[in-house]
């Protein structure tokens, strides 16, 4: 029998056949197996209206079955769902801003995400208006002990017209990130606007979570927080116990919170192991970053948290206007640590390098009982409405250590101490403007153990009624004092004559110089490395531990949290200078020296070869130039040659299809 040879036919195969090469060609990926699966193929609809639960669980359900992801698709109006959507060890995730789920229930968490490996991704995520609950419901989205989660690029608002703040008047908000005893996750890039509580909360023991590059406004509450509770009676029936771990192990970097209604920018409520480091936070109704333990809701203690290159600007305001808040009571930046219920304190916490500016109240401020080893050091405080710096009677070892405090409206520097140690050294206090009845300049003594206030420097440029740069209560019993620049205020120690009054060693420190590479950037050093340089005092190793690196110039330097390293970070100069501080370790006393770190110059480069006359010709006549030398014959040839196979590789790859296509046609 004859084959049936119509034009028709042959027109179509060949077609089809260049429909093929061009799909398989061009957009491999469209030949391959897709694995998301799309929302709208299980009956979702985005009509701003359709309850869209059932099929989003259905997509959710299949994804997880057959190990894929769940798309959800950009559309003009919003995916709606009234009940809460799990997301159970899959990938969630749309388009961006345009990919809009819409939660119509203001009693139920929008999304929940439960699981392994479980992600959302590049959504946008509203509610109807929703009240402040003391639950996880209803959050926008409620991380319920996952583990390797993510949460990267959403959206969270209120609907248009909700959710908004007419000078104090608050407009109910939407839900926001909840994290409850879940590990090994990132929060990052997305936007929390008008969240009716914190903006991030971890709690219940979460850790290992890294929280970076987030943009929350207007939050009801802290801005991102770690809260540990502690809601069971110990055997003694007097203290509390923790009921789970600390939330710990956390990194909050370069986050911007701005404008928070109550509460504060950025908070540890309860947690080790956290870093907080190159944030901005503008307009917290109360501190931009706080640390403590808090009675009022039966909080564990902060250990172990370093606060680093951030930059808080005016806290304490609130409104549309930017007023100072009136019941706000807390700093700028501050520990405090109220719980005496917990039998434990709030203990190696480190501020380096952290800019303050226009407090509504003090600017850094240590209260409560049971607080120990507090470096707050490198930090500019400017234009203070009260105190530059206010410790308050507690014990422990303080060490205020290179900052700059000037424009303070009441003292620079005002402690009223029981500490064990307290050190003042290597500050610039200038212009405290004293507009009540303060007579005291820098620190007020009340019964501290041992002081070392040393090269410290002190101008006035504007009138002030004080007349003691510090006056003593109860005079140390150690006390090491200079006048440093300060000398055109008196000190008032009482009966210091008739007291037993003994100074005390202060460590030996000299200036470090190392080099890098000139093609390196980073430089990590141990304690160990830093004290066996050359020129480390040799009398000092051993006797002494570091304390503290800070205020680099040309470079960063971050510290870990046990003290014993750091790793410098070179920018694009050649130079980078750092101090370092460290501590004798019988005493406690500090001194101060500078770390340098150089790069190798760069050698030169070979000179390029210069081409031959006849070349050189070639090219102007051209109208080419160029200053790389020509590539060789064989080389052009080979390339030639491969070119030559490659397009003969593809026209036979054509040939087989169209032959193909054609038998099946006939």
């Amino acid at each position: 029998m004859k084959a049936f040879h119509s034009p028709l036919l042959v027109l179509f195969a060949l077609l089809w056949t260049h429909l093929v090469v061009y799909l398989c060609l061009s957009q491999i990926a469209s030949c391959s197996f897709n694995h998301s699966l799309n929302i709208l193929d299980f009956g979702a609809l985005p009509d701003g209206k359709t309850d869209n639960t059932a099929a989003i669980h259905k997509a959710l359900s299949e994804a997880k079955r057959s190990s894929k992801s769940v798309y959800i698709p950009s559309s003009t109006w919003p995916f709606v769902h009234h009940g809460m959507i799990l997301v159970d060890s899959v990938l969630m995730y749309g388009d961006g801003y345009s990919s809009w789920l819409h939660g119509s229930n203001e009693n139920a968490t929008a999304i929940q995400m439960i699981g392994a490996n479980v992600q959302i991704a590049n959504l946008r995520l509203t509610s109807v208006a929703q009240e402040r609950r003391t639950t996880p419901q209803p959050s926008t989205v409620y991380c319920n002990r996952a583990s390797n989660f993510s949460v990267d690029r959403i959206w969270t608002q209120p609907l248009p017209g909700e959710g908004y703040v007419y000078d104090d008047t608050h407009i109910h908000g939407v839900g926001g990130i909840f994290i409850y005893g879940c590990f090994n996750g990132t929060i990052t890039n997305n936007s929390l606007n008008y969240t009716f509580a914190d903006g991030i909360h971890m709690t219940a023991g979460s850790r290992d979570i890294l929280i970076e590059n987030n943009m929350i406004e207007n939050s009801g509450d802290d801005g991102i927080a770690c809260v540990t509770y502690l809601p069971k009676t110990a055997p003694d029936m007097d203290t509390l116990r923790r009921l789970t771990r600390n939330c710990g192990n956390l990194i909050y970097r370069s986050n911007r919170v701005k404008s928070n209604r109550w509460g504060r920018g950025m908070t540890v409520i309860g947690g080790d192991s956290i870093i907080i480091e190159d944030n901005t936070i503008e307009k917290a109704a109360g501190s931009g970053v706080w640390i403590a333990s808090e009675s009022s809701y039966n909080t564990s203690t902060a250990q172990h948290v370093m606060v680093r290159r951030n930059t808080i600007v005016r806290p304490g305001v609130y409104g549309l206007h930017g007023k100072c808040h009136p019941n706000n009571t807390l700093p700028a930046m501050g520990v405090d640590n109220q719980n005496s219920r917990y039998a434990g304190s709030v203990q190696n916490i480190m501020f380096l390098d952290n800019l303050i500016m226009d407090a509504c109240l003090d600017s850094f401020r240590i209260t409560g009982r049971e607080i120990s080893n507090i470096v707050f050091a490198g930090n500019t405080l400017l234009s203070s409405a009260r105190w530059g710096m206010y410790i308050a009677p507690v014990n422990g070892s303080f060490f205020l250590i290179g900052n700059t405090i000037t424009n303070s409206t009441l003292n620079s520097y005002v402690g009223v101490n029981e500490q064990e140690m307290m050190v003042i050294a290597y500050n610039k206090f200038s212009n405290a403007l004293l507009n009540g009845n303060g007579r005291i300049q820098i620190a007020h003594l009340y019964a501290a153990q041992r002081f070392q206030f040393t090269n410290n420097s002190y101008s006035q440029n504007v009138s002030t009624n004080a007349k003691r740069m510090i006056e003593a209560v109860v005079i140390p019993k150690q006390m090491v004092y200079d006048h440093s620049n300060t000398s055109v205020y008196s000190t008032y120690f009482p009966n210091i004559g008739k007291l037993n009054v003994t100074s005390f060693e202060l460590p030996l420190v000299n200036d470090l110089t190392f080099t890098i590479p000139f093609h390196v950037n980073n430089l990590t050093l141990t304690e160990q490395d830093l004290f066996n340089s050359p020129s480390f005092p040799s009398s000092m190793r051993g006797r002494v531990q570091l304390l503290a690196v800070f205020s680099g110039t040309g470079g960063q330097a971050d510290m870990n949290l046990q003290r014993n390293q750091v790793t410098f970070r070179m920018t694009l100069s050649n130079k980078a200078t750092f101090r370092y501080s460290v501590i004798l370790k019988e005493i406690e006393s500090v001194a101060t020296a500078t770390i340098t770190i150089e790069r190798q110059v760069a050698p030169p480069s070979p000179p390029v070869p210069l081409l031959p006359s006849a070349s050189v010709k070639h090219e102007f006549s051209s109208g080419v130039h160029s200053s790389q030398p020509k590539t060789s014959r064989v080389n052009q040839a080979s390339e030639r040659r491969l070119s030559q196979w490659t397009l003969i590789s593809k026209q036979l790859f054509i040939l087989v299809v169209i032959l193909i296509s054609i038998g099946m046609v006939f």
